[in-house]
């Protein structure tokens, strides 16, 4: 049956993280300092970690289908006080009403496409029937705010302190929300994240696992072939949309 645009099972789903306070149980997202549920819990919904906006995370309310957002705390821990509505006063208001039918799209999309984790991991065994060879993918974006010209900030043995401009370095362990990572969609339903190629507009995905490690070395374009190649038309419009628009609105902290 197909479900209503927005509307996911996540709160359905039990806590996987090792959170203290929701281990094993089923979560009601809200503003509660003692969570340290990570943007990877299978309670989590599709979330938007939104480089434009210092990696802000953006999601909708299961139960409620509002738009919701979150800040980061040190090392990647999410700062659960600090979530709540979207604000819908002043320019957040025209950027709220943009962002809420994009990332239900987006929802939608992929709650009706079958989970592409089983092609992506086997990649690298299989690449005649799946995406093709890994190849290296260069960012080149001449925009001065673009995440390709920040300074890597997670941590990463390869890029601290550094640019990052190769996507499938071996090595990287690079963070979903790491200053040089685009604007990116954590898409449980599929078991990796999502984001737009710099240079190409191509939606590229990297396998990730529940502690959040992503494994760059088989990062590469969505399969353009089957239910992937619909669904990677779908998300292509949306993250694009999105990025559009928070390039063209003030990030959050401002309000």
């Amino acid at each position: 049956m197909t479900r209503p645009p927005g509307l996911d099972t996540h709160s359905l789903r039990r806590c996987t993280c090792g959170c203290p306070i929701h281990r094993g149980a089923l979560r009601v997202i809200g503003c509660d300092p003692r969570c340290r549920c990570s943007v990877w819990c299978d309670s989590q919904p599709t979330t938007i970690v939104a480089a434009e906006w210092g990696a802000c995370l953006l999601f909708l309310d299961p139960h409620t289908n509002d738009l919701l957002s979150a800040n980061w705390m040190e090392r990647g821990r999410i700062d659960w006080s600090t979530c709540g509505e979207f604000e819908t006063r002043g320019e957040a208001y025209p950027a709220g009403t943009i962002l809420h039918p994009q990332i239900a799209a987006i929802v939608a999309c992929l709650n009706n496409t079958p989970p592409m984790l089983e092609w992506l991991s086997s990649r690298e065994h299989d690449t005649d029937v799946h995406a093709g060879p890994v190849r290296t993918i260069t960012a080149i974006t001449p925009a001065a705010t673009s995440p390709t010209q920040r300074r890597c900030d997670c941590g990463c043995p390869i890029h601290t302190g550094t640019p990052r401009t190769d996507y499938t370095h071996q090595q990287c362990r690079c963070a979903v929300w790491c200053a040089t990572q685009p604007t990116t969609i954590v898409a449980r339903e599929w078991g990796c994240a999502l984001f737009l190629d710099p240079r190409t507009g191509e939606v590229l995905n990297v396998v990730g696992d529940d502690s959040g490690l992503l494994d760059w070395g088989n990062c590469g374009e969505l399969d353009d072939r089957g239910d992937g190649g619909f669904a990677g038309r779908i998300l292509q419009a949306q993250l694009a949309a999105i990025i559009a628009c928070l390039n063209n609105t003030p990030p959050c902290a401002d309000w």
